[in-house]
């Protein structure tokens, strides 16, 4: 079998004693975090500036106990650091990609993300009973207490291990790919002679593993084919059937 292994820092290489472990699948950070009445955790951005947002749309937001932040505008990937004081918080200048927005749209709201961002100076946790059952959301207000946003706990995962007999080693590295007018983060796992591919999609997540290919290297989950050929790939859905075009990718600037 031939396997392409993408190029890793020392810093992406990680031992554990005979164990292949899924790291980047954590169990439901936000709900749990906010249940112990703080703000840290995964959180998508519900309204902006008192409009809704639709989930499609974008906007994410994850911060760390340390005060590591980062997430998505809706076009591109930021991080940055968060100081909480009680219920003040700000955040510093963020670092962020610079992929243009598929239409003005896309791109004003993005703008719109940044700019409230920068204006947050408190947050609150709120109990709420939207979606149809109770939970809790994240409400951040600018200067002014004005709410600029409100978050709802990003989707709820699950942690999984895999011994894998005989290895000491694993080594990972994620890279983001713009797919048409999507991006496609992809989670590289390798332990021996496992050697995954983790696709996070706007629609689906994908535990792919690699097959035979003749060239590159071909990764198979559930309908979908991811064929990488260094920086580009090609993404197949066969369900759209065998004949389908598959979507040209390749590595986000």
């Amino acid at each position: 079998m031939h396997r392409m292994l993408r190029p890793l820092a020392p810093a992406a290489v990680t031992t554990f004693a005979l164990a292949f472990i899924l790291a980047f699948v954590v169990c439901g950070s936000a709900v749990a975090r906010a249940a112990a009445g703080m703000p840290f955790g995964e959180w998508q951005v519900e309204w902006l500036d008192g409009r809704p947002l639709p989930t499609k749309a974008g906007g994410a937001l994850t911060i760390q106990q340390d005060g590591t932040i980062d997430g998505s505008g809706g076009c591109n990937r930021f991080h940055g650091h968060a100081t909480i004081k009680g219920p003040s918080i700000s955040f510093g200048q963020v670092a962020a990609t610079e992929r243009a927005c598929l239409d003005d749209g896309a791109m004003k709201q993005e703008q719109q993300f940044f700019a409230a961002l920068n204006e947050i100076r408190s947050w609150r946790l709120q109990a709420s009973g939207r979606d149809g059952e109770p939970s809790t959301r994240l409400i951040l207000l600018d200067a002014k207490n004005n709410e600029r946003m409100t978050l709802r706990p990003a989707t709820q995962r699950a942690t999984i291990t895999i011994p894998v007999p005989g290895v000491s080693e694993v080594q990972s590295q994620r890279v983001i790919y713009v797919c048409g007018k999507d991006n496609v983060t992809v989670d590289y796992i390798n332990a021996g002679d496992v050697s995954l591919a983790v696709l996070t999609m706007k629609d689906a997540f994908v535990v792919a593993a690699n097959v035979i290919a003749a060239s590159g290297a071909r990764y198979a989950g559930r309908q979908f084919i991811w064929w990488n050929k260094g920086k580009n790939a090609d993404l197949y859905d066969l369900m759209k059937g065998k004949d389908a075009k598959p979507v040209a990718c390749h590595e986000a600037p």
